[in-house]
Protein backbone atom coordinates (compact mmCIF):
# COMPACT_ATOMS: atom_id res chain seq x y z
CA UNK A 1 0.00 0.00 0.00
CA UNK A 2 2.82 2.39 0.90
CA UNK A 3 4.57 1.66 -2.41
CA UNK A 4 1.36 2.39 -4.39
CA UNK A 5 0.87 5.64 -2.50
CA UNK A 6 4.45 6.74 -3.22
CA UNK A 7 3.91 6.10 -6.94
CA UNK A 8 0.59 7.91 -6.95
CA UNK A 9 1.85 11.15 -5.38
CA UNK A 10 4.14 12.17 -8.31
CA UNK A 11 1.35 11.42 -10.78
CA UNK A 12 -1.12 13.57 -8.86
CA UNK A 13 1.42 16.37 -8.54
CA UNK A 14 2.12 16.24 -12.28
CA UNK A 15 -1.61 16.41 -13.07
CA UNK A 16 -2.15 19.35 -10.71
CA UNK A 17 0.80 21.18 -12.28
CA UNK A 18 -1.17 21.63 -15.52
CA UNK A 19 -4.73 21.29 -14.22
CA UNK A 20 -5.74 24.89 -15.01
CA UNK A 21 -5.25 24.94 -18.75
CA UNK A 22 -7.11 28.20 -19.51
CA UNK A 23 -5.01 30.12 -16.96
CA UNK A 24 -1.77 28.71 -18.38
CA UNK A 25 -2.90 29.64 -21.89
CA UNK A 26 -3.83 33.21 -20.90
CA UNK A 27 -0.50 33.72 -19.14
CA UNK A 28 1.36 32.44 -22.20
CA UNK A 29 -0.59 34.76 -24.52
CA UNK A 30 0.39 37.75 -22.36
CA UNK A 31 4.06 36.76 -22.75
CA UNK A 32 3.80 36.33 -26.52
CA UNK A 33 2.42 39.74 -27.45
CA UNK A 34 5.77 41.16 -28.59
CA UNK A 35 5.54 44.34 -30.72
CA UNK A 36 9.05 44.35 -32.25
CA UNK A 37 9.36 44.93 -36.04
CA UNK A 38 8.70 41.91 -38.20
CA UNK A 39 8.79 40.95 -41.90
CA UNK A 40 7.10 37.94 -43.43
CA UNK A 41 6.02 36.52 -46.78
CA UNK A 42 2.47 35.25 -47.17
CA UNK A 43 1.32 32.69 -49.74
CA UNK A 44 -2.41 32.26 -50.18
CA UNK A 45 -4.85 30.34 -52.35
CA UNK A 46 -8.62 30.89 -52.39
CA UNK A 47 -11.02 28.66 -54.31
CA UNK A 48 -14.68 29.60 -54.40
CA UNK A 49 -17.49 27.62 -56.00
CA UNK A 50 -20.93 29.17 -56.37
CA UNK A 51 -24.24 27.86 -57.61
CA UNK A 52 -26.78 30.59 -58.30
CA UNK A 53 -30.01 29.85 -60.17
CA UNK A 54 -28.56 26.39 -60.94
CA UNK A 55 -25.56 27.88 -62.76
CA UNK A 56 -22.22 26.82 -61.20
CA UNK A 57 -19.16 29.07 -61.15
CA UNK A 58 -15.68 28.21 -59.83
CA UNK A 59 -12.94 30.77 -59.28
CA UNK A 60 -9.42 30.24 -57.95
CA UNK A 61 -6.91 32.90 -56.88
CA UNK A 62 -3.31 32.32 -55.77
CA UNK A 63 -0.64 34.87 -54.91
CA UNK A 64 2.26 35.89 -52.67
CA UNK A 65 2.98 39.18 -50.95
CA UNK A 66 5.13 40.67 -48.18
CA UNK A 67 3.94 41.91 -44.80
CA UNK A 68 6.00 44.38 -42.77
CA UNK A 69 5.16 45.79 -39.39
CA UNK A 70 7.12 48.30 -37.36
CA UNK A 71 5.47 49.90 -34.35
CA UNK A 72 1.80 50.34 -35.28
CA UNK A 73 2.18 50.50 -39.09
CA UNK A 74 1.28 47.50 -41.24
CA UNK A 75 2.59 47.50 -44.81
CA UNK A 76 1.63 45.13 -47.63
CA UNK A 77 4.04 44.87 -50.60
CA UNK A 78 2.63 43.27 -53.75
CA UNK A 79 5.14 41.77 -56.21
CA UNK A 80 5.68 43.88 -59.31
CA UNK A 81 4.06 42.54 -62.46
CA UNK A 82 5.84 42.78 -65.80
CA UNK A 83 2.45 43.06 -67.49
CA UNK A 84 -1.21 42.88 -66.47
CA UNK A 85 -1.80 41.09 -63.17
CA UNK A 86 -2.59 37.52 -64.32
CA UNK A 87 -4.63 36.69 -61.22
CA UNK A 88 -6.28 40.06 -60.75
CA UNK A 89 -4.89 40.13 -57.24
CA UNK A 90 -4.54 43.88 -56.86
CA UNK A 91 -8.09 44.48 -58.09
CA UNK A 92 -9.41 41.61 -56.00
CA UNK A 93 -7.91 42.91 -52.76
CA UNK A 94 -7.40 46.61 -53.40
CA UNK A 95 -8.64 49.05 -50.71
CA UNK A 96 -12.34 49.76 -51.10
CA UNK A 97 -12.92 46.78 -53.36
CA UNK A 98 -16.20 44.98 -52.76
CA UNK A 99 -14.32 41.72 -53.34
CA UNK A 100 -12.07 42.21 -50.34
CA UNK A 101 -14.46 40.56 -47.90
CA UNK A 102 -15.05 37.73 -50.36
CA UNK A 103 -11.37 36.91 -50.40
CA UNK A 104 -11.15 37.03 -46.62
CA UNK A 105 -7.92 39.05 -46.46
CA UNK A 106 -9.10 42.47 -45.41
CA UNK A 107 -6.56 44.55 -43.39
CA UNK A 108 -7.91 43.39 -40.03
CA UNK A 109 -7.36 39.76 -41.02
CA UNK A 110 -3.84 40.45 -42.28
CA UNK A 111 -2.95 42.16 -39.01
CA UNK A 112 -4.28 39.17 -37.09
CA UNK A 113 -1.68 36.95 -38.78
CA UNK A 114 1.01 38.85 -36.88
CA UNK A 115 -0.99 39.28 -33.64
CA UNK A 116 -2.95 36.06 -33.06
CA UNK A 117 -2.50 36.37 -29.29
CA UNK A 118 -5.03 39.24 -29.32
CA UNK A 119 -7.73 37.22 -31.08
CA UNK A 120 -7.08 34.14 -28.95
CA UNK A 121 -7.40 36.20 -25.77
CA UNK A 122 -10.73 37.63 -26.95
CA UNK A 123 -11.93 34.17 -27.94
CA UNK A 124 -11.18 32.85 -24.45
CA UNK A 125 -13.06 35.74 -22.84
CA UNK A 126 -16.23 34.91 -24.80
CA UNK A 127 -16.10 31.11 -24.46
CA UNK A 128 -16.78 28.44 -21.86
CA UNK A 129 -14.11 25.91 -20.96
CA UNK A 130 -15.17 22.27 -21.34
CA UNK A 131 -12.24 19.91 -20.85
CA UNK A 132 -8.51 19.28 -20.97
CA UNK A 133 -6.80 16.07 -22.06
CA UNK A 134 -3.35 14.81 -22.97
CA UNK A 135 -2.70 14.01 -26.64
CA UNK A 136 -0.02 14.22 -29.32
CA UNK A 137 0.47 16.66 -32.20
CA UNK A 138 2.46 14.62 -34.68
CA UNK A 139 4.84 12.91 -32.25
CA UNK A 140 4.84 15.82 -29.81
CA UNK A 141 3.05 15.37 -26.45
CA UNK A 142 0.63 18.24 -25.92
CA UNK A 143 -2.28 19.46 -23.83
CA UNK A 144 -5.61 19.90 -25.63
CA UNK A 145 -8.26 22.33 -24.36
CA UNK A 146 -11.85 22.25 -25.61
CA UNK A 147 -14.25 25.23 -25.40
CA UNK A 148 -17.76 26.08 -26.59
CA UNK A 149 -18.98 29.54 -27.55
CA UNK A 150 -21.72 31.39 -29.39
CA UNK A 151 -21.42 31.09 -33.17
CA UNK A 152 -20.89 34.12 -35.35
CA UNK A 153 -24.10 34.61 -37.35
CA UNK A 154 -24.31 36.80 -40.47
CA UNK A 155 -26.42 39.92 -39.92
CA UNK A 156 -28.99 38.89 -42.57
CA UNK A 157 -29.56 35.58 -40.76
CA UNK A 158 -30.02 36.86 -37.22
CA UNK A 159 -33.48 36.16 -35.88
CA UNK A 160 -34.00 33.22 -38.26
CA UNK A 161 -31.69 30.62 -36.70
CA UNK A 162 -33.25 27.44 -35.24
CA UNK A 163 -30.12 25.40 -34.43
CA UNK A 164 -26.48 26.35 -33.83
CA UNK A 165 -23.25 25.04 -32.34
CA UNK A 166 -19.70 26.35 -32.10
CA UNK A 167 -16.63 24.76 -30.53
CA UNK A 168 -12.87 25.09 -30.69
CA UNK A 169 -9.85 23.13 -29.55
CA UNK A 170 -6.37 24.42 -28.74
CA UNK A 171 -3.23 22.28 -28.74
CA UNK A 172 -0.55 23.74 -26.47
CA UNK A 173 2.77 23.07 -24.76
CA UNK A 174 2.95 22.30 -21.03
CA UNK A 175 3.77 25.96 -20.36
CA UNK A 176 0.62 27.09 -22.22
CA UNK A 177 2.16 28.18 -25.54
CA UNK A 178 -0.43 27.54 -28.27
CA UNK A 179 0.66 25.33 -31.16
CA UNK A 180 -2.57 24.87 -33.11
CA UNK A 181 -6.23 25.84 -33.10
CA UNK A 182 -9.26 24.22 -34.72
CA UNK A 183 -12.60 26.03 -34.76
CA UNK A 184 -15.92 24.62 -35.93
CA UNK A 185 -19.31 26.23 -36.21
CA UNK A 186 -22.59 25.22 -37.79
CA UNK A 187 -26.03 26.81 -37.82
CA UNK A 188 -29.35 26.32 -39.62
CA UNK A 189 -32.59 28.24 -39.98
CA UNK A 190 -35.25 29.51 -42.36
CA UNK A 191 -36.28 32.91 -43.67
CA UNK A 192 -39.89 31.69 -43.39
CA UNK A 193 -41.76 28.54 -42.36
CA UNK A 194 -42.20 27.33 -45.93
CA UNK A 195 -39.04 28.34 -47.78
CA UNK A 196 -35.70 30.07 -47.62
CA UNK A 197 -33.56 27.44 -45.89
CA UNK A 198 -30.31 28.69 -44.32
CA UNK A 199 -27.26 26.56 -43.55
CA UNK A 200 -23.79 27.84 -42.69
CA UNK A 201 -20.82 25.67 -41.70
CA UNK A 202 -17.12 26.45 -41.30
CA UNK A 203 -14.02 24.64 -40.07
CA UNK A 204 -10.72 26.49 -39.67
CA UNK A 205 -7.38 24.94 -38.73
CA UNK A 206 -4.54 27.24 -37.67
CA UNK A 207 -0.90 26.52 -36.82
CA UNK A 208 1.28 28.90 -34.79
CA UNK A 209 5.01 29.63 -34.64
CA UNK A 210 7.36 32.00 -32.82
CA UNK A 211 9.22 34.90 -34.42
CA UNK A 212 11.47 35.94 -31.57
CA UNK A 213 9.00 36.39 -28.70
CA UNK A 214 6.06 37.08 -30.98
CA UNK A 215 3.39 34.46 -31.68
CA UNK A 216 2.37 34.42 -35.38
CA UNK A 217 0.15 32.34 -37.63
CA UNK A 218 2.38 30.01 -39.68
CA UNK A 219 -0.42 28.31 -41.59
CA UNK A 220 -4.19 28.26 -41.91
CA UNK A 221 -6.71 26.16 -43.82
CA UNK A 222 -10.40 26.98 -43.85
CA UNK A 223 -13.43 25.30 -45.41
CA UNK A 224 -16.69 27.25 -45.49
CA UNK A 225 -20.15 26.44 -46.81
CA UNK A 226 -23.16 28.72 -47.07
CA UNK A 227 -26.58 27.73 -48.38
CA UNK A 228 -29.10 30.57 -48.43
CA UNK A 229 -32.47 30.37 -50.18
CA UNK A 230 -31.22 28.19 -53.05
CA UNK A 231 -27.80 29.80 -53.52
CA UNK A 232 -24.81 27.67 -52.51
CA UNK A 233 -21.26 28.93 -51.91
CA UNK A 234 -18.26 26.81 -50.95
CA UNK A 235 -14.88 28.40 -50.23
CA UNK A 236 -11.52 26.84 -49.38
CA UNK A 237 -8.60 28.99 -48.27
CA UNK A 238 -5.00 27.86 -47.73
CA UNK A 239 -2.47 30.26 -46.26
CA UNK A 240 1.13 30.08 -45.07
CA UNK A 241 3.43 32.66 -43.52
CA UNK A 242 7.24 32.52 -43.48
CA UNK A 243 9.67 34.99 -41.83
CA UNK A 244 11.87 37.24 -43.98
CA UNK A 245 15.25 38.65 -43.04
Amino acid sequence: MRRSFCLLVPLLWSALAWADGPSDLRASLRRLGDESPVKAEVACMVQEARRTLWRPMVQTRAWRFQLQEGGTDLRVDWPRQAGPDPCGVEAWFSPGSSNMDQGGLEPRVLEALLHPARDLTLLLETSRFQSEVRDTLGTRPVRVLTFIHEPWVASQHRGWITRSEATFRIWMEDDGRPLALETFQDYEGRHSRLCGRIHSRSQIKTNYALLGRRLVVSGRTSEELLYDGGDLTKRTTELSLAPRG
